[in-house]
């Protein structure tokens, strides 16, 4: 009986154990149908609004829908096209959207656009108005779209439109500097969404708080653009509708091309480099037109060896070694650094630069752990972007020429610096796979100096790497460099700790700061101006073509900590909580 009765027991568990499979295939079977149903009819909606042109009563109704199909990581970008869409409508568009009684989310929308459009017609001045009076009544239409936007806010609380009031909100007034009111309304024009949605969310984040990093700064009304939602020009007709007086962005290279190409008829600070940009004559020439200005501000690695090269050469060093990526971007660095070092040994052909290349982290561990060492060896750089297997010749009766010859070797080179462009953990494996081809040790006085990109500053260097990086010189931002001092002068949960823990996004936000303050003095920006400002990504300057260069701040690695290097320029900030350092014209 008792076997029995545990027959039957193991037989009813059993059951309900197919049972619970069973149900558990089901529900996730469910699950994938209807994950597809939602794939299918977000494409379907997509579709049908991009094929859409004239009927605005539909294709309100479709981003409706599209919202509610929405993956979480689209739902902000339909959000940002649901209002660019509807603020493109006239007034007749509008009036011609029909809205049932239980459609709550889209009378929200149509609400929120009015409530917007009554209350943020910018005020135009009359002769008769004081600096004072333009400044109370852009503070008194502000507290009025303010108080609209609240009022919606309550009347919707759970409305997907929320997410835009902090933009439509930051309306802010101007701050009379000296009797002249220095406000303007810029559009910031940055990728949201996609693949560089990280370094625009960053740049954007430094962007919007560097008000209180500089609270002296005439203050700014920013309208963000997400470059991911609209083509430009579209994007910059919205900007115009909403009374920008300057674009800062784009971020792409590839975008600021098409911006240039697009003559907005605004003043533009483009996030990034154009190639050959001196030559541009067009560029050149906008730049006597304040209306189509443009200046171009980038954290390039090509901007960085640029910097290299006139702080080695500062150190009398003549003959140096680059170690850089067998890659397109260690290319790059190698030209510029070659261009920039050309042009301060006025073209001496006792004088060249050489490079030599190495694979990524993984190969260079594999190497080193066959017992492979780096040799000092290298191809000298011609400027047309090729390489020669040479060294220089010391024949007195033939000296300066250039003669072809194996890779030099640690033998015969006379190398006096070597400049590395590397990652972090791409150094850990070449300074001692250097050491292990050489007679000496980098951090004996008698070893070529070495110098190293800010690539390789990690907010997570172990101690063990700064005590194995001796004598090693690097390059930085001042923001890095003094981090401690200005994290004083602002709440301490004023920069993201992802931010904080992440050089690489730190340096962004650095961007984004010194990017707000460039557009504060934008109208006093010319060619070849020296130390415009004291920024945070390094002390600021002009070239002819208005491009922004920057001199970094030099450490080296002394018995375990990072020092100043005392016989190179110091790179400060300005302040910040104090009074901005002034643009000074033709410095």
């Amino acid at each position: 009986m008792n076997l029995k009765r545990a027959f039957y027991t193991i037989l009813m568990l059993a059951l309900f154990t197919l049972l619970a499979g069973c149900q558990a295939k089901m529900a996730k079977k469910v699950t994938d149908v209807a994950q597809n149903q939602g794939s299918d009819q977000f494409q379907y909606y997509t579709m049908k609004i991009a094929n859409q042109d004239k009927d605005a009563n539909s294709k309100a109704h479709d981003y409706i829908e599209l919202a509610k199909v929405s993956p979480a990581d689209q739902q902000n970008k339909v959000i940002n096209e649901t209002w660019q869409f509807l603020t493109q409508l006239k007034d007749d568009e509008l009036q011609s959207i029909l809205i049932y009684a239980n459609e709550t989310t889209l009378q929200g929308w149509i609400d929120l656009l009015y409530a917007y459009r009554h209350n943020s017609q910018p005020y135009t001045p009359v002769e008769t108005d004081t600096p004072e009076i333009i400044a109370q009544k852009k503070q008194t239409q502000h507290e009025q779209l303010a108080q609209a936007l609240s009022d919606w806010a309550l009347q919707y609380p759970d409305h997907p439109a929320k997410v835009l009031l902090p933009t439509l909100t930051h309306m802010q007034t101007s701050t009379p500097e000296n009797g002249v009111i220095k406000s303007k309304i810029v559009a910031l024009f940055l990728p949201l969404n996609g693949t560089s949605h990280i370094f625009g969310e960053t740049i954007r984040q430094g962007y919007l708080s560097a008000k209180s990093f500089y609270p002296t700064e005439p203050e700014q009304t920013v309208i963000v653009m997400d470059t991911t939602s609209a083509p430009l020009n579209t994007l910059v007709e919205q900007a115009k509708q909403q009374g920008a007086e300057m674009i800062v962005g784009p971020l792409i290279k590839e975008q600021v091309l098409a911006m240039k190409n697009l003559s907005p008829n605004l003043p533009i600070l483009a996030l990034n480099q154009l190639d050959n940009v001196e030559n541009d004559s067009n560029i050149n020439n906008n730049n006597v037109n304040s209306n189509n200005k443009i200046c171009f501000f980038a954290l390039s690695p090509e901007d960085e060896a640029k910097d290299a090269a006139n702080h080695i050469y500062a150190e009398h060093k003549s003959k140096p070694l680059l170690l850089v990526p067998q890659t397109d971007l260690g290319q790059r660095v190698s030209q510029s650094f070659a261009r920039q070092w050309q042009q301060l040994t006025n073209h001496n052909p006792q004088s060249p630069v050489y490079k030599h290349t190495f694979e990524d982290a993984r190969t260079l561990s594999s190497q080193m752990n066959r017992g492979e060492g780096i040799s000092l060896a290298g191809e000298m750089i011609n400027i047309d972007g090729n390489t020669n297997n040479a060294t220089t010749n010391n024949d007195p009766q033939t000296s300066g020429q250039i003669e072809p010859m194996p890779l030099t070797t640690e033998s015969n080179s006379n190398f006096d610096a070597i400049y590395v462009y590397a990652s972090y953990d791409e150094l850990t494996f070449i300074k001692p796979m250097i050491e292990m081809k050489s007679d000496w040790s980098l951090s004996s006085p008698s070893a070529p100096a070495m110098y190293t990109s800010s690539k390789s500053d990690s907010a997570n260097a172990s101690t063990d790497f700064y005590y194995d990086m001796e004598r090693i010189q690097f390059a930085e931002i001042p923001m890095i460099v003094n981090q401690k001092a200005i994290l004083t002068t602002v709440p301490e949960d004023m920069i993201p700790n992802n931010v904080k823990n992440d050089y690489s996004l730190l340096r962004l936000y650095a961007m984004g700061l010194d990017a707000w303050r460039l557009a504060n003095h934008f109208n006093q920006l010319e060619p070849n101006q020296h130390n415009v400002l004291a920024g945070m990504t390094g002390q600021l300057s002009t070239t002819s073509a208005c491009e922004i260069t920057r001199t970094l701040t030099w450490q080296q690695y002394s018995h375990g900590v990072a020092k100043l290097v005392t016989d190179a320029p110091v790179t400060h900030t300005d302040t910040p909580n104090a009074s901005a350092t002034p643009v000074q014209n033709g410095q």
